[in-house]
Parts: C-alpha cells; sequence; structure tokens
C-alpha cells in the first residue's frame, strides 16, 4: 500500500498554431500535410508513503479522443470536370467518435514503460515510468506526456463520373482529446490524478495553377487567417466524469485511435458530382 502525498502537471511547451504544408510542393504525388508542433506536459508525483512492493505500479498518461471532423472537398479545374468530398469522420468509416490514443489496445497507458524518444521530439522524462524498476524508489518521481497530431489528404484525385482530376478545395480537420496521468497500484487498480482537455483545428482552402501539358495542376494553400489553431484547457484534478468517454480509461482491451484513424481513411465516404 502506498499513499500519494501531492500531485502536479505543467505545461512545458505548449504551441499555438498548426500548419498545412504540400509534399513535395510540384503536382504530380503532392501530398497536403496537417501538422502539428509538439507539445509536452510535465507529471510530478510525490509519496507520502512509497510502496512497499513496487513491481507492477506505473505511472504515466492515457489519451481519449472523443471527437473527429475530418473530410475535404475536391474540384476540377475546367468546365464539367465535377467535384468530389471525401469524409472520414462519419459511419462507416468511422463508425464511433470516441477511442482509446494508446500505443497498445491492451494497455491502457499511452506510452510503453521506459520510453522517452518520439519521433522527432525528445521530452524532458520518460513516458511511462514501471516503478518496479526503480530500486530505491524515489519519494518524486517525474513523468512526461507529448503529442503532435498530423494527417494527410491527397492533393488530387479522379472524379469517377467525370473521369477528369479534381484538385484540392478545402479540407477541416478537428481533434479532441482529453489526456489524464494515471498511477497503477500493483493490484490493477487505476487512480486519476489530473486531467485536461485539449485539440487541434486545421480549417484550409487551396488554390490549384494548371500544369504543363498532361502533368496536374499543382496545389498550395491559402493564407488561414487563423484557423489552424491549437487548444489547451485548464489542469482539472481528479478523474475523468465524462460520459462520452470516460468508460475507454480502464477498458481492458480496446481499438486504438490509430487503428480507428487508418480503418476510416481506408473506408472514407466519397460523394462525386458533376
Amino acid at each position: 500500500m502506498f499513499h500519494v502525498r501531492e500531485s502536479h502537471l505543467r505545461f512545458v511547451v505548449r504551441p499555438t498554431t498548426t500548419a498545412v504544408t504540400i509534399v513535395p510542393p510540384g503536382g504530380a504525388g503532392a501530398l497536403a500535410m496537417f501538422i502539428s508542433p509538439f507539445f509536452e506536459v510535465e507529471g510530478q508525483v510525490s509519496f507520502a508513503q512509497p510502496p512497499a512492493k513496487a513491481a507492477g505500479c506505473r505511472l504515466g498518461f492515457t489519451q481519449l479522443q472523443w471527437i473527429e471532423t475530418n473530410r475535404a472537398t475536391f474540384r476540377g479545374i475546367g468546365r464539367g470536370d465535377g467535384w468530389s468530398m471525401l469524409k472520414r469522420d462519419r459511419a462507416p468509416a468511422r463508425p464511433a467518435q470516441a477511442c482509446r490514443d494508446v500505443a497498445f489496445a491492451n494497455d491502457v497507458f499511452s506510452y510503453p514503460p521506459g520510453a522517452q524518444g518520439l519521433v522527432g521530439y525528445m521530452p524532458r522524462h520518460k513516458l511511462d515510468l514501471d516503478l518496479g524498476t526503480m530500486v530505491p524508489l524515489p519519494t518524486a518521481l517525474f513523468v512526461s506526456h507529448a503529442d503532435a497530431p498530423r494527417d494527410i489528404f491527397p492533393t488530387f484525385r479522379r472524379n469517377g463520373r467525370t473521369g477528369k482530376l479534381n484538385y484540392l478545395d478545402w479540407a477541416q480537420l478537428e481533434f479532441h482529446f482529453c489526456t489524464v496521468m494515471l498511477l497503477r497500484r500493483n493490484d490493477g487498480t487505476l487512480h486519476q490524478l489530473k486531467h485536461f482537455y485539449w485539440n487541434v483545428h486545421w480549417n484550409a482552402n487551396f488554390t490549384a495553377s494548371p500544369g504543363q501539358g498532361s502533368a496536374p495542376a499543382t496545389v498550395r494553400p491559402l493564407p488561414s487567417a487563423g484557423r489552424n489553431i491549437y487548444n489547451f484547457g485548464r489542469v482539472i484534478d481528479g478523474a475523468v466524469t465524462d460520459s462520452r468517454f470516460a468508460a475507454l480509461i480502464g477498458q481492458a482491451v480496446t481499438p486504438t485511435c490509430n487503428t480507428v484513424a487508418g480503418t476510416a481513411s481506408a473506408n472514407q465516404i466519397v460523394t462525386e458530382g458533376v
């Protein structure tokens, strides 16, 4: 048995904007990339009484996504080329909004024990602590959580009704999350110490410049006027009570958000017009 004396959660890196870029910047094969810089929070837990048996105890974070908007429209350059819309955010592409944003479907923590380095970012502390490997166990522990959501759309697609190329004209993506600092006892009991809500938004318009000969047009994003943003809520003490996704936190096995997103992209809803 052990007792938490106090816990703290503070933002180390808190960005305010996201971005849209075309990679590569030419026509054929180009993708519109919706990217965000990494944010990072630092959690601290102090024990009044460290656990006598630390094996099986973990400190880290879990993350829940509870809202997603993910759709884009495409338009042809010439008269009669038609238009298209892709939707990844509604059934049947995405049957349910909420999912657990973790590495493994059978692990409630976002990252495995001992993880620290992420692709393109190194947080201050490890992202998940296995207390059983820390001998002697410090009375104060530090753990980080970091994330940088992103997604892509093609810059053009062929309209099945007209047979002509349609080019990316507009896209809206919104990902809303709740991140929770968790302490798991060796009997499996989960204690939700702190949590906060945050989201990332992209709302972008594009323009297409005709290519040379038979080459596809070149697509570029237009200025966003502040519509590509990060938003962070305040840190809240204790457990999440939101009925939309609270049950996902301790669920033994559930599809990860990456799995849900991959399925939605593979089964996106396509609407086409002339």
